[in-house]
């Protein structure tokens, strides 16, 4: 709660701060809330989840001894996986270039087994159909020692698909390197998916 300032007098205020916090950068004030209203951040840590802050109520007599307001906020990050659920609204392309979802990998009792061994490997349809993959015990990050081949034969590792500072490049990035389709050689794409499944925004919140 913001209070004595020319602008956001007892309201919730959002602060994006550059470099994530963690070194001097310059801040941006992004939105003051009052009771019942949000905020908006569009593509969240670009994993194309959008993320939510809504402020519940601000409750300015907290503490009269000692001037404190509090404030009740909620952050929602929409369309992300519960963990242990399967994703209801995700696709994936198989090997023959058709589009199907979670409950694909179990239609079929006699190729149940097979294509869970297969498709759960790609690392958006493991960290999306987590149920059926049996991934929520795991954990989701990216490795540091993985390294994958770009179209041009120079070798990145997973810090390279968002380490530009243009947002539309690091889209380009993940969507070309992190959900190739059976139609391109898939363990190009899909190995990049599975080995860095923060970066390509995989991860269940």
């Amino acid at each position: 709660i913001n209070a004595q300032n020319d602008e956001g007098d007892n309201e919730v205020t959002i602060v994006e701060t550059g470099k994530n916090g963690n070194s001097y950068s310059q801040s941006t004030l992004k939105a003051h809330l009052v009771e019942g209203t949000s905020y908006t951040f569009p593509n969240w840590d670009k994993n194309g989840h959008a993320l939510i802050i809504t402020a519940l109520d601000i409750d300015l007599g907290a503490n009269q001894a000692v001037d404190i307001a509090v404030a009740r906020v909620s952050i929602t990050l929409e369309g992300a996986n519960p963990c242990g659920v399967d994703s209801s609204s995700f696709t994936f392309k198989n090997d023959n270039g058709f589009e199907q979802d979670c409950a694909w990998l179990t239609k079929n009792a006699d190729n149940s087994a097979n294509r869970i061994a297969k498709y759960c490997e790609y690392g958006s349809v493991k960290w999306a159909c987590q149920a059926t993959c049996d991934s929520c015990a795991g954990t989701c990050a990216d490795s540091s020692t993985f390294a994958f081949t770009l179209d041009n034969d120079k070798t990145k590792n997973c810090a390279y698909l968002l380490q530009s500072s243009d947002d539309a490049i690091d889209l380009k990035r993940t969507e070309k390197y992190c959900n190739r389709g059976a139609e391109t050689a898939p363990t190009a794409g899909f190995e990049v998916g599975a080995a860095c499944p923060e970066s390509c925004g995989f991860c269940p919140v």
